[in-house]
């Protein structure tokens, strides 16, 4: 399971841009059941350009939205993933507002399949037969 670069790697890191705390979020490409997942904790803008930088592959099968699904996303690191299914976690009525709209709207134009536990509960991807699935605990409307 390659780690990515630690944020902090780059001067892309050097600003006041986000929080310390979220930019030091470890982040991962996981390859388990023939898929590549990428999870990637809190990475606000500026972390995520830091790993753009490193020339890391992110092309992933699933990517799990930085920080819950803000707004706070870097267009670039999303598109670089390539993602066939974007897994978002937040809570139902959470007070900030996550996933936030302008995230919606960056997945849909990528042509992300995306889900979020905030409207279908709790997410299980499987792989069967290399034909990526998602259950969910809260069917679609």
């Amino acid at each position: 399971m390659p780690a990515l670069p630690p944020p902090g790697t780059s001067s892309a890191t050097s600003s006041d841009e986000g929080s310390p705390e979220n930019n030091a979020s470890i982040a991962m490409m996981v390859e388990v059941a023939g898929l590549r997942i990428l999870l990637t904790g809190d990475l606000e803008p500026e972390s995520q350009r830091a790993v753009l930088a490193s020339g890391v592959d992110l092309r992933a099968d699933v990517l799990k939205v930085p920080h819950h699904g803000s707004a706070q996303q870097e267009p670039e690191f999303i598109a670089a993933t390539h993602a066939r299914l974007a897994l978002i976690s937040a809570g139902r009525d959470n007070d900030y507002g996550h996933p936030a709209p302008r995230t919606l709207e960056l997945l849909s134009h990528d042509a992300i399949r995306t889900a979020t536990t905030n409207v279908s509960g709790t997410l299980a991807v499987t792989n069967p037969d290399n034909h990526l699935a998602l259950a969910t605990s809260h069917p679609a409307p």
